[in-house]
């Protein structure tokens, strides 16, 4: 099977639905641009830990951490959210912030993010992409997998950002969600996209 009908099989599954929820995540987002900066740690708190945000990920030791310090670093995700520095600055800072990895700042950054410029990254992101990795050379990128193969700094998180949108646009991808989907649910499926909550 060629990456083309890998793409077309998740494009017909159910699978591609889960794209939904991270539209509705950023539905919600409009209300956190707006009150953030008159928001203490609870509230902070309480509105990334509802669905269709998701922390799982995040080890609750640092979810405490980052609720307890918030007011201390809330100009920081105010210049995250909200700044017009250069986002490399934005995502910089966001990362000196006790508690918060790549994961949760590219949650934050994705859903605030209008115009759907970034992922939001999970390792098996990377996964699936070596494991297709054959499928995807057959195209031009200065972007090698192997250069990135652990996202734990702003300039791999951006790299690997830059390639996932080479990825969207060479396969058509409406958006980087449905390209997360993909990615997600198929290196989990083993590429199979077969049954979904939504089935």
């Amino acid at each position: 099977m060629n990456i083309d009908e890998i793409i077309e099989k998740f494009k017909n599954s159910d699978y591609i639905k889960h794209a939904d929820e991270h539209r509705e995540r950023r539905k919600l987002c409009p209300k956190l641009k707006k009150d953030i900066e008159n928001m203490n740690g609870q509230e902070f708190h309480d509105f990334i830990n509802q669905e269709p945000f998701s922390m799982c990920a995040v080890r609750p030791n640092n979810i405490k951490s980052i609720v307890k310090n918030f007011d201390a670093n809330k100009s920081i995700w105010v210049n995250l959210i909200l700044g017009t520095e250069p986002i490399e600055k934005r995502i910089e800072k966001s990362l000196t912030i006790n508690g918060v990895g790549i994961y949760t700042m590219s949650m934050i950054l994705s859903a605030t993010n209008d115009d759907n410029e970034y992922i939001l990254y999970h390792k098996n992101l990377i996964l699936a992409i070596k494991e297709l990795y054959d499928k995807f050379q057959m195209y031009e990128t200065s972007i090698c997998i192997n250069e990135i193969n652990t996202i734990n700094s702003t300039k791999k998180y951006i790299k690997f950002n830059e390639l996932c949108k080479v990825l969207r646009d060479k396969f058509g991808f409406n958006n980087l969600d449905e390209l997360h989907e993909f990615l997600w649910h198929g290196h989990d499926t083993k590429w199979e996209f077969g049954k979904t909550k939504y089935s």
